[in-house]
């Protein structure tokens, strides 16, 4: 019987397969939902490269960079109707002074244009043609290589199963993307064996140790109890240890740096080489008069930006147990906006000083454009709705849902079908990155798409942030105020790495943070009905956003109290288009059909799930209707 896995390449023939780029390297992710998918964004910026199945995946994680081999072309998926969008120009730039600093910021410099004239043109297009072609197909590979294991390997879940006789258990971990562990039984608790039932709510952390070819289990190591599973501390632990975020005490040499004698007071020196304000009469500006930043906003905005909202939950919580006792959408408000438009100025500028100063080691942030097949689908998804949208550039994305005024009289309604429309735009968006500017060739992949600018980076929030120390690292060394910078380029691109890999951990620990008291909300409220818009039908579940908090859930059809169900395709398109519900009448009355598409209303309910901390929806069956008499 041949092993569950294959033999990783060496390091030799890795190497001379990137050289030759009869390999891909790339971060491997895996699918939430269908741990039994992953991807690799492919570098040349066409569709993702597949990785189907956990035997060619072969051992690797999410998060891992791995080196995949594509295989034979008769191996790949077929998908039909697939477009391309055209490559358009950015604006010309003008030159740098303090009149025209606002526009230097915003504007593309004619060295970062696409598609210039002579070859460039030309391989430019043959590499669309290239590129609409791969379009048609699913790349389907396998990994030969991790080069470096970007997941911890630590996780948090349950106990499962265990062997006596081979004194082994099962540790099963909660993220359906980890695979489960074989533990030493001499890790569990002592009573495990006896008594295994008492641990089945019990929450483990683990760490897997090694995972060999030729078995079907990784192996590993029980660490520790963190709590029973559905309680908020526990819960929280398990959140950070399998995102790899620290959490413990600082470390001695880490506080070395901070004042040994307390109370601390600035020292004489410092205070005289700042200007002092402690005399002054200092008071906030009143947003409705602060010109200034409105004009930024203006200037910025008809330069061409694009701004998709997405909301934010806030909690009220109760003094006493700690539990939430009030939710609601966090709304920016004007003053939000006007300390908004000064970072963003500030970023911008700091970003042109470093760059001019460490050409190819300045640490800043770009934000690449959309992939062109995920912008063509989102067109198509829109053209079925009625809805034209063009996503040439970040400002007509923007101009495309600024005109859409919706379809119907009630304010509230329209307001929802914009939110779903934000909503799929964000969802064909790449991740912002830092970076070192010495790792990317081409000046025109510094842009950040969003803001539409062609340099920029984090500088504003220091306090919260290691890449704005870094920042004002550089930025102090270019003014000549302070050492001289020394990281080379390699070592600022390892910062630029590091950095990334931990904002995405923070913002996935946020994410679950949320839902988690979320759940606990809708928990302590008994249930929350409300209205909602269908955000995408499926075959057998519909996704829905709930109004009042801007929660998008899936509805699965088989949990709800129906006749039957069926999900309808457009004619010669394999896409679910919508999805007709059956449900049974009311007192024995003939049955009640509810068509759903995108953009439908219904009525939702929101309960405690199954699972500890997690909530359920489902939708509502309609009112009977009423028939007229005769």
């Amino acid at each position: 019987m041949d092993p569950p896995f294959e033999d990783y390449l060496d390091k030799e023939a890795v190497q001379r397969g990137l050289k030759l780029k009869k390999l891909i390297q790339g971060v491997l992710r895996i699918n939430q939902r269908k741990y039994e998918d992953a991807y690799v964004d492919d570098p040349e910026g066409g569709g993702d490269y597949y990785v189907s199945g956990v035997h060619r995946r072969n051992r690797a994680l999410d998060g891992d960079v791995v080196v995949l081999e594509v295989l034979p072309p008769d191996k790949w998926l077929s998908i039909s109707k697939a477009e391309t969008a055209s490559a358009t120009d950015g604006p010309t730039d003008g030159p740098c002074s303090t009149a025209t600093l606002v526009d230097r910021l915003y504007n593309v410099p004619d060295s970062m244009k696409v598609g210039r004239e002579g070859e460039e043109e030309v391989e430019g297009e043959a590499h669309r043609r290239y590129q609409r072609e791969l379009m048609k197909y699913r790349r389907t590979t396998k990994v030969v290589y991790i080069v470096e294991k970007g997941h911890s390997r630590s996780f948090a879940g349950h106990l499962k199963a265990f062997d006596k006789d081979k004194g082994l258990a099962l540790l099963s971990p909660k993220d359906s993307k980890i695979p489960r562990v074989v533990i030493p039984i001499a890790d569990c608790p002592p009573d495990y064996v006896q008594e295994h039932q008492k641990y089945k709510n019990t929450l483990f952390i683990g760490r897997i140790l090694s995972w060999e070819r030729d078995s079907p289990f990784a192996r590993g190591e029980l660490m520790r109890s963190v709590g029973e599973a559905g309680e908020i501390e526990p819960e929280t632990e398990s959140f950070l240890v399998e995102n790899d975020i620290e959490f413990g005490e600082f470390l001695p040499e880490a506080l070395e740096c901070l004042p040994r004698q307390t109370p601390w007071t600035i020292p004489q020196e410092e205070v005289g080489r700042r200007r002092d304000f402690r005399k002054e009469c200092v008071f906030t500006i009143d947003p409705e008069t602060a010109r200034l930043a409105k004009g930024l906003k203006g200037q910025r905005e008809s330069k061409g930006t694009l701004r998709l909202n997405q909301p934010k939950l806030k909690f009220t919580l109760n003094k006493e147990t700690g539990l939430p006792s009030g939710c609601d959408v966090y709304v920016q408000r004007e003053s939000n906006r006007l300390i908004e438009e000064f970072m963003l100025l500030a970023n911008m500028a700091v970003a042109h000083k470093i760059w001019r100063t460490f050409r190819d080691r300045a640490l800043l942030r770009r934000h690449p454009s959309p992939k062109e097949k995920s912008a063509q689908f989102l067109v198509q998804k829109f053209a079925s709705l009625g809805i034209p949208l063009d996503v040439s550039t970040a400002a007509s994305i923007q101009s495309s849902l600024d005109q859409y005024l919706g379809t119907t009289s009630d304010e509230e309604t329209n307001s929802m079908q914009k939110m779903v429309l934000v909503s799929n735009c964000s969802k064909i968006m790449e991740l912002a990155r830092y970076f070192c500017t010495g790792t990317v060739e081409k000046e025109a992949e510094f842009k950040h798409y969003a803001l539409n600018v062609p340099r920029y980076t984090h500088f504003t929030s220091p306090i919260r942030r290691y890449a704005d120390i870094v920042v004002h690292r550089q930025l102090t060394s270019s003014l000549g105020e302070g050492p001289d910078f020394t990281m080379i380029m390699e070592e600022v691109e390892s910062q630029a790495h590091h950095c990334n890999k931990k904002k995405k951990s923070a913002k996935t620990v946020e994410e679950l943070s949320m839902q988690m008291f979320f759940a606990i909300f809708i928990k302590e409220c008994g249930g929350i009905r409300g209205r909602g818009i269908v955000v995408q039908v499926l075959d057998k579940a519909i996704d829905v956003l709930v109004q009042d908090y801007g929660v998008i859930k899936r509805v699965y059809c088989e949990y709800l109290v129906l006749e039957k169900y069926e999900a309808h395709q457009k004619k010669g398109e394999s896409a679910v288009c919508s999805i007709t519900l059956e449900w049974p009448g009311e007192g024995g009355g003939p049955t009640i059909k509810q068509d759903l598409s995108t953009m439908s209303v219904v009525d939702v309910e929101l309960t405690s799930g199954q699972k500890p901390l997690q909530f359920d929806a489902k939708i509502l069956r309609p009112p009977q209707p009423v028939l007229e008499s005769t």
